[in-house]
């Protein structure tokens, strides 16, 4: 049992680690080969294709994985409430896609949506197959299907096409690509798909659908809340703008979904294991939001302080519009990692319609934001107004957990406010150094250099300064470095 508990885990993170890897290179490769104008028009299509498949699922995977009595009845009216959707999607995509195209920025007779439209139909074949792996804790056939499809789908198939100059298609040719193998892998790992439409009952699919519901509303606002930034774009500002935009959030969230990936392997059990002991939850809370903000913070500012050097190594001098986007993205890192505590907590604590509702207030805050930025036309004002919308919800978020914890607003900021304290002095003396960098023309990555081997000398290894910045807590941050780098060491062979 526990051989095969360790199993699991090196599957999902071995197979998320090489996914991360595959997608960073295969996004520096097309980077070089494809102008912006071919990504923005993906990614405005992708603005309809999301939602679409969202709307496909209805509430049916949730319900799949939770639904504790799930029957063959239950399977066979999901498959069927899928492919329906996905049908109805498909045929509604491809005979409005000249309104959609307007209403995404693109020309009415671009016939790339209505191709994009199939899409639909295919995924509504894999969706319970899909989380039906999941229900049984079959880790290492999921892992194993999203890895090759991305590998030997989108990314083989996007890659080749695009170096034989199909520009923009070629991502979309990849996108089919990973979808039908996917497809195949799923059909065989089910065996045995049926379509009984006399099974097809009104009661159970207003069960599922209901069970589903909190996480499904949930969903559709989270998605309206990550992908409202790129409409705004691609309709005020073209689709060479939305290009640029869409690399850099891609390019960051590849590197935040990375550290949330480490945050989930070392730190989470903290919140895991106490989820039971409200007094231990807390405990484990606040000092997972330390540690977030006292480290991530360190490297949002080494991400901010080198992000020239990272844009035109990985994507080319090409992108330097890229740059100051991404800066603006890298210092909302800490808080949006924090983002992902409080909703482990309300996982933890079963608050799923408590998430919807939060997403909801999450949505209209930057729907608000992004229409005051808007009319400047600006990147930079819709990044900064992006990233001070996930500092806002941070906060609210942050609130509303302290309220199911019993934990006292005010005592929670004077612990962490140290923390905050710690990353406000830090990205000052960054920023001024950018400042000067700009003022005197001087690009000298020796210097930066010696200030990142500073400033991460500091934060990891420097007692003094742990001590001033964190007080009490010190102790604990070294424990935990420590066990990290130990644990890293031991896996390594070091």
């Amino acid at each position: 049992m526990k051989t095969s508990g360790i199993n699991r885990i090196i599957w999902i993170l071995g197979g998320n680690i090489i996914q991360y890897i595959s997608q960073f290179i295969t996004l520096i490769i097309l980077a070089r080969i494809l102008q912006p104008s071919d990504f923005g028009i993906v990614n405005a299509c992708l603005i309809i294709i999301g939602f679409g498949t969202l709307f496909t699922e209805l509430g049916v995977s949730y319900s799949i994985i939770y639904l504790k009595n799930l029957s063959e009845k239950h399977i066979n009216n999901a498959r069927i409430l899928s492919v329906v959707t996905g049908a109805l999607f498909t045929f509604c995509i491809y005979f409005f896609s000249s309104s959609l195209n307007s209403f995404i920025g693109l020309d009415e007779n671009n016939i790339v949506l209505k191709i994009f439209s199939f899409y639909f139909i295919l995924k509504a074949f894999t969706i319970v197959s899909e989380n039906i792996l999941v229900r049984d804790f079959r880790v290492k056939e999921s892992a194993k299907i999203l890895l090759y499809s991305y590998l030997f789908g989108y990314s083989l198939v996007s890659v080749v096409l695009a170096l034989f100059g199909w520009g923009y298609w070629s991502m979309i040719a990849g996108q089919y690509a990973q979808l039908i193998i996917s497809f195949i892998f799923y059909i065989i790992s089910s065996k045995n798909i049926k379509f009984k439409f006399k099974d097809l009952n009104l009661n159970i699919l207003k069960e599922m659908l209901f069970f589903g519901f909190g996480n499904t509303i949930a969903n559709f606002f989270n998605y309206f809340s990550d992908n409202i930034d790129n409409y705004f774009v691609s309709k005020n500002m073209g689709i060479s703008s939305l290009g640029i935009y869409g690399r850099s959030f891609q390019f960051f969230s590849l590197i935040s979904r990375f550290f949330g990936l480490v945050m989930d392997k070392f730190f989470f059990p903290l919140l895991t294991s106490a989820q039971n002991n409200l007094i231990e939850l807390k405990k484990s809370f606040w000092k997972l939001s330390i540690y977030n903000f006292y480290f991530f913070s360190l490297v949002a500012l080494l991400l901010y302080s080198f992000s020239t050097e990272i844009i035109v190594f990985t994507l080319g001098k090409n992108w330097l519009q890229c740059v100051p986007v991404f800066k603006i993205f890298c210092i909302g890192l800490p808080f949006r990692l924090g983002i992902k505590i409080n909703k482990t907590i309300f996982k933890s604590t079963g608050k799923i319609y408590n998430i919807a509702f939060l997403q909801i207030v999450n949505f209209i805050s930057i729907f608000l934001l992004l229409l005051v930025v808007i009319k400047n036309k600006s990147l930079i004002q819709i990044s900064i107004a992006v990233t001070l919308s996930s500092v806002l919800f941070y906060l609210y978020f942050t609130i509303r957990c302290l309220k199911i914890l019993n934990i006292n607003f005010l005592s929670y900021f004077k612990l962490t406010g140290r923390a905050l304290l710690f990353y406000a002095i830090f990205f000052i003396l960054i920023f001024f150094t950018d400042i000067f960098y700009a003022i005197f023309s001087f690009q000298s990555i020796f210097f930066k250099a010696i200030i990142g081997i500073i400033l991460t000398y500091l934060v990891i290894f420097n007692k003094y300064v742990q001590k001033f910045f964190l007080k009490e807590d010190a102790i604990y941050i070294q424990q935990q470095t420590q066990n990290v780098f130990k644990s890293i060491f031991k896996k390594s062979g070091l």
